[in-house]
């Protein structure tokens, strides 16, 4: 039998008495931790860890264990008592957020859980907003894939310098009639990369375009690890969860107010295991929810498997990176009568008729590193005339 929570809360380890606190108490206390943790501020951290520990003895009410206290009880006692040395000692902002997540779960299960909403009860619904008509929607996350030196990189570059100099054609066509691709809408873009220097960027776009995209931001995260993963002290962890760059990115899109966040690649980004569903599955959600939270697309630029690159439209991973995914674009190269041709084709659109396809080759007009939309399309037809599926819910 445990300690009754009268005799526990009259102590700790140093022996400092403490007055019996409400459960309520040690949840305002986490909290206020992890807004500190977040905003970095010191002094702000070092009085959130103090009124923690002063409420951290009542952790036998908060989990609902009377005087009598039973073993499962004791075992959440003692999780909780494991997750504290996190946020006592942990020399990682991240890693006491992780602990702080799992507590505050334990604490109180429905904390920040969604209500329910009638059917019946659910307004007009929007149209689907886009920011390329039918290919890009807003808010939403999705792949762009293609075997590695396709050019992925140089197509998002090229869709990320349209955007931010007013929008319009980002692929110029060789055709006579015009482009298939929809314009994209203008916007701000981050381009977060694990691959290039910021240099090199701007060598491969140019430097007119260059000093025209005020709005394009690089972020060089080759130094600085994943946006998701597990801690390397976390032993508790094992799917991985948001780690600090990953905290920092998404804080600095939103004080840009961006529209889109490439991420350049997933190697780089995704710390933990690709062929673990649940993981991949819990990766892509937690984006996905943010995109639609602060109204900013993400682009997932990602490279096949070895099995994958043997055929037209693979990816690395888990099936869920495809099934979690809301749009997914992939370039391939489509051999025909022994002839090889380009191509982007829309692998998968949940808000649109998926398919879609435009014949690209290099070159175009003054650019002669850009994709362009190829003067023979076949077959004919395809190319940006897909449907909007009707009832426009996410």
């Amino acid at each position: 039998m445990t300690e009754s929570p009268a005799a526990y809360a009259a102590k700790n380890q140093n022996g400092i008495e403490y007055e019996r606190r409400e459960p309520e108490m040690l949840a305002t206390a986490l909290d206020a931790l992890a807004q500190a943790l977040q905003s970095g501020q010191q002094d702000a951290i070092t009085r959130a860890r103090a009124d923690v520990d002063a409420a951290l003895p009542v952790w036998t009410w908060a989990v609902g264990m009377d005087a009598d206290g039973d073993q499962s009880d004791q075992l959440t006692g003692e999780r909780i008592g494991e997750l504290t040395a996190a946020i006592r000692q942990g020399p990682e902002d991240s890693e006491a957020l992780t602990a702080l997540k799992t507590i505050r779960r334990l604490i109180d299960p429905d904390a920040g859980l969604p209500a329910p909403v009638r059917m019946s009860e659910i307004g007009e619904a929007p149209a689907r907003a886009w920011l390329i008509d039918q290919w890009l929607p807003r808010g939403r996350i999705g792949m762009l894939t293609a075997e590695g030196g396709f050019g992925k990189s140089r197509l998002a570059l090229q869709l990320a310098a349209a955007m931010t100099t007013g929008g319009g054609e980002w692929m110029p066509s060789n055709r006579v009639n015009g482009p298939r691709m929809p314009e994209t809408a203008a916007g701000v873009v981050i381009f977060a990369t694990w691959e290039d220097e910021p240099e090199e960027f701007k060598r491969r776009i140019g430097r007119e375009r260059a000093a025209a995209m005020q709005d394009c931001h690089i972020v060089d995260l080759a130094r600085f690890g994943p946006l998701w993963g597990a801690e390397a002290r976390q032993v508790t962890q094992t799917r991985g969860d948001l780690l600090t760059v990953g905290r920092w990115l998404r804080s600095l899109c939103e004080q840009l107010q961006a529209d889109l966040l490439i991420v350049d690649s997933l190697a780089g980004a995704f710390g933990s295991n690709e062929i673990d569903r649940a993981a991949v599955r819990q990766f892509m959600a937690d984006w996905d929810g943010w995109g639609r939270s602060v109204d900013c697309a993400v682009m997932l630029i990602s490279h096949p498997s070895q099995s994958g690159a043997k055929q037209a439209g693979g990816y690395s991973g888990s099936t869920d990176w495809h099934g979690a995914s809301r749009w997914r674009w992939n370039m391939e190269t489509e051999v025909k009568d022994d002839e090889k041709r380009q191509l982007l084709k829309l692998s998968k659109a949940n808000y649109a008729q998926d398919g879609a396809r435009v014949y690209i080759e290099r070159g175009g007009k003054d650019k002669a590193f850009d994709w362009c939309e190829a003067g023979d399309q076949t077959p004919a037809g395809e190319a940006g005339q897909a449907e909007v599926k009707r009832g426009n819910m996410a």
